[in-house]
């Protein structure tokens, strides 16, 4: 038999040292989770064994899933460069993605009369565009009223911003035609 000079815990004093009850360490060393001893009426337990039974318990942050959509990605990387980007060049890429748009409807509409093997690829390109062309109006929304709250949930909300904004634009319409008048 070999002694060592190595610490023997109370079930209190790891209940103390972990913030747990003494029942439950305990039900530990019942379960044999946690390897003690039990010299007389008393369970001791010692120290190496409680680090080895934090470690098994040890947490250790989950790999992120890959994303269930794969353009989910690259749909998150576009909104954050668009986050970076303000009213003119907001302006320019809406323009050059409506421009995409116009450029791939036609040919998505042939390939769907056709029944052209395209048409899945031309449907997706498609729907990409749509989505940043969505993305992009909605951050140039954003940047012009900053204050507003846009929810997906809010559609009183959201048509009462639309609403402001549509009454906006014709005040700055009529004003252009008063001065040029």
């Amino acid at each position: 038999m070999r002694v060592t000079a190595e610490r023997y815990l109370s079930l209190q004093e790891v209940g103390d040292e972990l913030g747990v009850s003494d029942q439950t360490v305990r039900r530990w060393v019942k379960s044999g989770e946690l390897a003690a001893y039990k010299p007389g009426k008393e369970y001791r337990i010692r120290g190496s064994a409680l680090e080895e039974f934090l470690a098994s318990r040890e947490v250790h942050p989950k790999v992120e899933a890959p994303p269930r959509d794969p353009k989910a990605q690259k749909r998150r990387e576009f909104l954050e460069h668009i986050k970076t980007l303000e009213g003119a060049a907001l302006q320019a890429l809406s323009d050059e993605i409506d421009e995409e748009y116009m450029r791939v409807r036609p040919e998505w509409e042939r390939a769907k009369e056709t029944r052209s093997p395209e048409f899945v690829e031309l449907s997706t390109q498609l729907e990409d565009v749509s989505a940043r062309g969505m993305m992009v109006r909605l951050q140039m929304r954003i940047a012009a009223n900053p204050d507003a709250r846009y929810t997906s949930g809010d559609t009183s909300r959201r048509a009462s911003v639309d609403a402001q904004e549509e009454r906006a634009q014709d005040e700055r319409k009529q004003l252009a035609l008063a001065g040029v008048a």
